[in-house]
């Protein structure tokens, strides 16, 4: 078990062992880049990452149990098996992200918006929730063992009739918010 100011600093110098626990929650600033998230690294809260510009890779076996925020990464190129996140996961605007590997798991939302069209998503995953692909992404490449329990969307679409009730814009909870929910949840 680590806290999340140690975590934060083992994390900075790339040095967090695998399977590690972080007790809480856990934000990364962009001022301290971090290039990777271990292999069974589990947050017991949510993780943000966002604005990060080191990060190329999230790998296996990576448990959240709030939301996992990894908005504007640039370098995010590959995100590895059995990724669970209890609550909404956001990858928007990765311009590098190729794949997401097998086993995803997102309770609520995953917001894929502003990532390249090119994206490979796992042949088996779960969304409990909304599914928001980026523009042009062929909705023909998903799997049928990967399932999403509401609707699936673009980013061009929810931009074309923001009122619409069927195209309401996903957006994945603020670092409070996620830190309340949680709290309820538990």
């Amino acid at each position: 078990m680590v806290s999340p100011a140690h975590a934060r600093t083992l994390l900075v110098k790339g040095c967090l062992p695998e399977n590690s626990v972080v007790i809480a929650g856990l934000r990364v600033v962009p001022q301290a880049p971090v290039a990777a998230l271990p292999e069974g690294l589990q947050v017991q809260g949510p993780l943000d990452c966002s604005d990060n510009p080191a990060l190329t890779t999230v790998h296996a076996r990576v448990r959240i149990e709030g939301s996992l925020l990894l908005r504007r990464n640039k370098s995010l190129q590959t995100v590895g098996s059995d990724l669970f996140v209890a609550l909404d996961c956001a990858m928007t605007d990765c311009s590098a992200l190729k794949s997401i590997d097998d086993n995803l798991y997102v309770g609520r939302d995953l917001d894929l918006s502003g990532c390249p069209t090119a994206i490979l998503l796992p042949p088996v995953g779960q969304i409990g929730r909304n599914l928001v692909l980026p523009d042009g992404y062929d909705v023909a490449c998903i799997s049928k063992t990967f399932t999403v329990g509401g609707k699936i969307m673009t980013d061009k679409s929810l931009r074309a009739d923001p009122q619409s009730p069927t195209k309401k814009r996903v957006r994945a909870p603020s670092w409070a918010e996620s830190r309340g929910a949680l709290r309820k949840h538990r």
